[in-house]
């Protein structure tokens, strides 16, 4: 497998599901208040 371009696309796979939870949360957090 190749690291170089393997390793910044799993980076980029992880930072996009951050987001997710991140925007879930907010949403969670507008519709409490």
């Amino acid at each position: 497998m190749n690291w170089d371009v393997f390793f910044p696309f799993l980076l980029n796979v992880i930072d996009l599901q951050n987001n997710k939870i991140l925007m879930y949360k907010n949403s969670l957090l507008i519709q409490i208040v």
